[in-house]
């Protein structure tokens, strides 16, 4: 179902509606340092467009920030994160997290990240993440 960009969480508080890719490749994970609030590492995200279905954005989200065309994608979860605040203000977001296969050239968008490569849980694994991203790799117990 087409998504509202923006509406209201059951609290009154203003909600966005975001998705996020979880690429992995050979036990290893597509993150980047993010370049503007919420800081620290993240996998490719970002905001539903206004009418946009969830897995159009996450599709075009991989492709804006990382050049990497989507071949398949499976949904992983979703819930609202009442404490996820992002950089235009907006104090909560519902996330839909999708598992997503990829292929092509790695062209990281410079405006949005510091560092993008593959991390790979105990071997070069990030230690600071973006909150929401923390939340996630805690809930399905990766890292």
């Amino acid at each position: 179902m087409p998504q509202p960009k923006l509406d209201t969480a059951d609290d009154g508080r203003p909600r966005h509606y975001s998705v996020g890719a979880l690429i992995e490749r050979n036990g290893s994970y597509l993150l980047f340092d993010r370049v503007e609030k919420p800081f620290g590492f993240a996998g490719p995200a970002g905001h539903v467009d206004d009418g946009e279905m969830p897995h159009v954005a996450v599709v075009r989200e991989v492709m804006e920030e990382t050049g990497l065309t989507v071949t398949n994608f499976m949904f992983a979860c979703e819930e609202e994160l009442p404490w996820d605040t992002c950089s235009r203000g907006i104090p909560v977001h519902y996330w839909r997290l999708y598992r997503c296969t990829v292929e092509g050239e790695l062209r990281p968008e410079a405006a949005e990240t510091r560092k993008m490569d593959w991390y790979t849980p105990g071997v070069n694994w990030p230690t600071t993440f973006d909150p929401a991203w923390a939340h996630w790799f805690k809930k399905l117990g990766i890292g």
